[in-house]
Order: structure tokens, then sequence, then C-alpha cells
């Protein structure tokens, strides 16, 4: 497809097959392991509820990608924060508590959320604060819990700069 002066572009609404992005492939295998940190493999016939936290750009795709594959998407709104909540994927908008790792305010109202969905439940923040919220309190949560996230150590090494940085050269990366 040309665009303005000869410039090529795609249509966002399809892949790099030309496949509509909402339209599973049947051709591709049922992924069943390798979704969460905890609580084993996922069952594709019964894939339960996914919890996105952060109403950011991100969980647009995030929760189109969920709900074609049959998942029950939750989206994690903290106050002031409007974006994926209008999206046709999102079944339910959960007005939860701020991110914050140092409180366990945000901890205790994911847990309450939790008991009231469909099981098994997968948390999957999208970005660095509710990423952060989540490793916090890695130890406390539900074991039924899927978190869909590194281990804490790895999160907490990743958002450190500094860290980040003295792990690159421990590797030999040239930085």
């Amino acid at each position: 497809m040309n665009g303005p002066q000869g410039t090529e572009f795609r249509d966002p609404r399809l892949d790099w097959s030309g496949a509509p992005f909402d339209a599973p492939s049947s051709s591709a295998p049922a992924r069943t392991s390798g979704l969460a940190s905890t609580g084993g493999d996922v069952d594709v016939d019964h894939p339960g509820s996914v919890i996105i936290l952060g109403n950011y750009r991100a969980a647009l795709t995030t929760a189109r990608c969920l709900s074609a594959r049959g998942c029950r998407v939750v989206l994690a709104a903290e106050p002031g924060t409007t974006c994926a909540e209008f999206s046709r994927f999102v079944d339910d908008v959960w007005r939860c508590p701020p991110f914050a790792p140092d409180t366990d305010a945000f901890i205790q109202a994911l847990l309450r959320k939790v008991e009231t969905l469909p099981q098994p439940v997968t948390v999957m923040p999208v970005l660095e604060r509710p990423m952060d919220a989540v490793a916090a309190y890695e130890q406390t949560l539900d074991p039924r819990v899927r978190i869909a996230l590194p281990e804490a150590r790895i999160i907490r090494t990743l958002h450190d700069k500094h860290a980040s940085l003295a792990c690159a050269r421990d590797a030999g990366l040239a930085v």
C-alpha cells in the first residue's frame, strides 16, 4: 500500500503475515507453559483470568491478544489513569490503589480481587511501576496466583540502571 509521495506503509491492524491481529492463527501451536513464573503450566482449554496491571498503551495490545485466546481480561487502573479501560477487549476495569512497592495496600487489594475472579488467575504487569510493586511482595502472594514476570531479583537488577550496567560489564559486553 502506498502513502503520500510514494512512501509505503502497512495497515497497523495487520501483522507481518497480513492476517488480522484479532484472529488467532490456527497453524500456530498452542502455548502451554512459560507464561508465568509461578503456578505451573497454563491450561489453554481453561485460560482463566488475567489481571493486567496498568492502564497504559501497552495494556491495549496485551488485552487484545489475551481476549483472543479466551482469557477474561481485568484491567487494574490506578487513580488518575485512562487509556486501555475503553478497549472492547477488557472485560472488567478494577479501580485499584496506586502501584506502590513500599505499601501493602495495593497487594492486599490485589489478593482480594483475585478471590472474586474465575481461576486460574495470572497477574501481568505491563510497565515498571506495577512490576516493582508485584516484585516487592513476590513471597507473600498466594501461590495460586501466576505472575507473568521473572524473579524479583532480576526485575530489581534490570530497573536499577547502575546494577544493569554492572551486569553487562560482568558479562563482557561493551558498554
